[in-house]
């Protein structure tokens, strides 16, 4: 009984030095969670978010995405449709127009932070950039002929300050 007293003993003290270096508390990082909604036949969805080049951002991403006039045979995840064969297994959308990152998955999910704009798919971390955070779905025909339906659901969760 004394062993696993002093064991214990041991751990505390441990955990209590831990929480301290050159006399500070560690604290752990703020963090703030959110999910956002962005609908397949919306422009750049505004997240309310923030971040500083010290923010590390996840983003995981859910849901379906219909860009075929809700054709189901057109869902797709927030990776979107391959390139490999977009143009020949939809060449009426493919030909309409260029969508905003024509390398990456049609009707996927986009990210774009102080004006940049770039791919987020199901799953992307983000450092070391500053602005507000906007979601949007890459493709150039939310509405009209070739209009899109569904919805992704996005958890984004940032964690501030601890990017040094």
């Amino acid at each position: 009984m004394r062993r696993i007293l002093a064991a214990i003993a041991v751990l505390v003290l441990s955990v209590c030095v831990c929480q301290f270096v050159e006399g500070q508390q560690i604290k752990p990082p703020k963090t703030e969670q959110k999910l956002v909604r962005v609908p397949g036949n919306q422009g750049w969805v505004d997240t309310g978010i923030k971040i500083t080049r010290k923010d590390r951002v996840k983003i995981q991403a859910t849901g379906k995405v219909y860009f075929s006039n809700g054709a189901s045979d057109s869902g797709v995840g927030p990776l979107g449709w391959s390139r490999s064969n977009y143009q020949e297994a939809w060449p009426n959308d493919w030909i309409t127009c260029d969508d905003p990152l024509p390398s990456a998955g049609h009707a996927g999910l986009l990210v774009k932070v102080g004006g940049e704009e770039m791919f987020a798919g199901n799953n992307k971390m983000i450092q070391r950039m500053e602005g507000r955070l906007y979601l949007g779905i890459n493709d150039c025909t939310l509405k009209g002929a070739y209009y899109n339906s569904g919805q992704f659901n996005v958890v984004i969760k940032v964690e501030r300050g601890v990017i040094r």
